[in-house]
Formats: structure tokens, sequence, C-alpha cells
């Protein structure tokens, strides 16, 4: 009696079954069990309510008329004159940003380990007089969400959030601070500084037309002595002043009137007048305004290019942002 051959491979070998089909089979016996189905739609549903809280917690509502009016009293106690229309959506968009500011440290939950927020959490929990269990203090207040109602904690999470989005700034390249400086160069020049000496006169009835016969007799002899005027109490001879120098001794108008005259060594001005009277000048001494060394300025170079780096980058950051928040009205 004959026996049956089989196939070398095996009957599992088949087109279809076997080893080749294995694979296949066993996915789709996979995906037809239902704790699959059951993981696969749990997943779906965390990553949609995660997105819907996510949505939900990027809004941020229109200032109220009463706030409106807030800002609006407060920049008119600071400023003083009239509030224009531009004005006011300034203060309205600025109110927003900081809105939103104040939304994105709570969803990024900067409050949960800031120690000035939860220091002031503590004092307000204290101030409404409600009691907790030791160690709760914390978990009660931000089970009440007092920082919403808090101006402080509000200012302290906004001035935050703006050094984030100011971000790290890069080292500006020696040349970089140099054509800095080479724009601005009338900003970087050394205060001019006058020497002087004066013949006072004393504000009396006649004083102009002495003032003229002084002036006159001085200009025939520019290089005699000066005539004799009236005592005055800081002398009369004044050397290397500035501006500011100059402004708080004898008064602004003064300052630069003498400034805006001066040209050389030896000129003749008056009569200037100051609040103690008129006073005939002989320049003895003039240092025109010359450049600040590189070195000199180079630090507040260095502050201002850093801060209008952050504010670039502050607004740039900021726009990205107020395109993630809604505004409810």
């Amino acid at each position: 009696m004959k026996s049956k051959r089989t196939s070398p491979l095996g009957a599992g070998s088949l087109p279809g079954t076997g080893t080749h089909a294995g694979p296949r089979a066993t996915a789709r016996r996979l995906w037809q069990q239902p704790l699959l189905h059951f993981l696969l739609l749990g997943s779906l549903l965390f990553f949609v309510s995660a997105l819907w809280r996510d949505w939900a917690q990027r809004l941020v509502d229109y200032p109220e008329p009463q706030r409106i009016e807030q800002l609006q009293r407060d920049w008119l106690a600071q400023h003083g004159g009239k509030l224009e229309a531009a004005q006011r959506e300034a203060l309205i968009r600025q109110e927003i940003d900081e809105r939103i500011l104040f939304a994105e440290a709570l969803r990024l939950r900067l409050h949960l380990g800031d120690p000035v927020v939860l220091r002031r959490l503590h004092q307000d929990l204290e101030f409404l007089g409600i009691r907790t269990p030791p160690g709760e203090e914390i978990r009660t207040a931000l089970d009440m969400q007092l920082y919403h109602g808090d101006e402080l904690i509000r200012r302290r999470l906004v001035e935050r959030m703006r050094s984030i989005g100011s971000g790290p700034l890069p080292e500006p390249t020696e040349s970089a601070l140099r054509e800095r400086m080479q724009a601005q160069r009338e900003r970087w020049m050394s205060a001019p500084r006058i020497s002087f000496e004066q013949c006072f006169l004393r504000h009396e009835s006649g004083v102009a037309e002495r003032a003229a016969a002084l002036l006159k007799s001085l200009r025939q002899n520019p290089a005699g002595p000066l005539p004799q005027g009236d005592p005055f109490l800081h002398g009369e001879l004044f050397q290397r002043l500035d501006e500011a120098q100059l402004s708080k001794r004898f008064g602004a108008a003064f300052s630069r009137q003498l400034l805006a005259e001066t040209r050389h060594r030896g000129d003749i001005i008056g009569p200037l007048a100051s609040p103690y009277g008129l006073h005939l000048l002989r320049v003895v001494d003039h240092d025109p305004p010359r450049p600040l060394p590189f070195e000199h300025v180079r630090p507040q170079l260095l502050r201002e290019w850093q801060q209008d780096m952050a504010q670039a980058h502050l607004r740039q950051w900021m726009a990205a942002l107020r395109l993630r928040y809604r505004v409810r009205r």
C-alpha cells in the first residue's frame, strides 16, 4: 500500500495559508478585538479633550466698560490733556494683550512655581480670613482661583511672560555697536563747556541803559579789563561750565542763549538776563562738542541695543501669541 506523499513545504505553507498568511491573519484577529477598539477610542477621546481644554483656555474677554473708564482715568491722571481716539484704542489693545499674557501664564502653570505668587496667595487667604488645615493654604487658594482677583499677581505673571517673550539675546558684534554709534553720532558728543568772566548789573531802574553803555565800552576795548558792575554772589569768573551747570546757576534761557552765541575765545556776549539781573560776558575759553571715545559709550550702546532687540523680539512673539487667542466681547 503506497503512502501518501506530502509537500516538503508542509501543508501550512500553501499560498494564502500557513507561514505567509500568519502575520495578516494575526493582524486581522487583533483588529477585531474589542479591547483594541476601546483603547483607540479612549485615546482619541483623550486627544480631543486635550485639544478642547487648550482651545477653551485660549479665550480672553474684551475689557468691560468700567475697566476702559478706569484705564482712561489712569492715563489722564498721568499725562493730562485730552485722550484722543487713537490713544484710547491703544489702551484697549494693551489691556487685551495683558489679558492674553496672563491667560498664557496660567496655561503654562507659571503661577504654581512662582514664589512671589505663592506668597501673595497666602497673604490673600489671611486677608480674607479663610482658615485651612495646616499645609493646605496654597492648595485652597489655588482651588479658589484667588489669583484672578489679585492685581499684583496679574502684573507679576504678565512681566514674567514679557521676559519670556523677549527671549535670550545674542551679544552684538563690535562692528554693530560702532555702526549704531555712527548712525547716532550727534548723541555721542561731549557737552560744550564755556569759561567766561562777567560784568553783573542788578535789576533796577535804568539798568538797560546802563548795560548798553557798558557794552559799548567793552566792545571798544574787548581785550581790556571788564567794566565795573555790581557785586555778584557767585563771583565774576566761571570755568568749564556745561549746559546743565549753566542752567542750574543762571536759568535755561541764559544757558541756551550763551551756548548759541558763543563761537570763539574772546567773544563779547550780552546783556543776558537771569533771575539775578543782566550779565555782560567775555568768553575766556570754549570747548566745542567733540565725539566721545567708543570705549566710553560702549556700555550704554550695549544696553540700548539689547533693549531694542528685546522689544523687537517681544513684538514678534506677541503677534504670534495673539493669533492663538480669541477675544470674547
